[in-house]
């Protein structure tokens, strides 16, 4: 072999190992951009969320939890019509994911109304909107988040309405039989920062904690 072809074959073994390694980097650095994206995507929606501009008023509640799990409550409805009476709320659990170069909240339904389930939502996070740094006690701003059902894989052409919440200190049901300790869990990773140091409870009426 003559030193032209060992010449040229040097340097297609360098340009070859050169493209790896450029590969190499730029799939770290979109794991990383991705990694970030979910990161501040979730931290950014973290909290209570209600249906409605005051908890009692709501018909659906999601809080999002600092370790990746949710809590989401939904009245129970059949064939269009909220059952009056009776049975309580439906309740899911499970972890979620958000991805904010997608605009996509997924969550991954573990236990509950709909266990098994992996529901993806369009989001828009809309901040809260506070004018010249001051606003009237009792009527601080709300941040609201939109979400809308993405449509079925299946092919089906059905449509989902998009549905705003707004912030709120905090979420509870308090039913026996669905929760009682919304509030604490929400008071020791400090989703929830009550004015008081007495206990945590719930609300039932109004569905937002207090301290007793």
């Amino acid at each position: 072999m003559n030193a032209k072809s060992l010449f040229f074959g040097s340097l297609v073994l360098s340009l070859s190992m050169f493209a790896c390694a450029a590969e190499t980097t730029d799939q770290a650095n979109a794991e990383q951009g991705q990694e970030e994206d979910l990161t501040s995507g979730a931290k950014q929606i973290t909290g209570a969320w209600h249906v409605g501009t005051k908890a009692f008023d709501s018909s659906e509640a999601l809080v999002f939890h600092t370790d990746g799990t949710f809590v989401h409550d939904q009245f129970r409805i059949l064939n269009g019509v909220l059952i009056a009476g009776g049975p309580p709320p439906g309740r899911d659990t499970g972890t979620f994911t958000v991805n904010k170069t997608k605009g996509t909240i997924t969550l991954h339904v573990k236990q509950g109304w709909h266990s098994g389930d992996s529901e993806v939502y369009d989001y828009t996070y809309t901040p809260a909107k506070i004018m010249n740094g001051v606003f009237l006690p009792g009527h601080q701003p709300e941040a609201s988040l939109a979400l809308t059902h993405a449509p079925p894989t299946n092919g089906s052409k059905i449509a989902y309405p998009t549905i705003t919440f707004t912030a709120q200190d905090s979420y509870c049901n308090g039913l026996p039989n669905v929760s009682t300790n919304d509030c604490e869990v929400q008071r020791n990773e400090n989703l929830w920062i009550p004015s008081g140091s007495g206990k945590s409870v719930c609300n039932v009426s109004k569905n937002v904690c207090e301290t007793k």
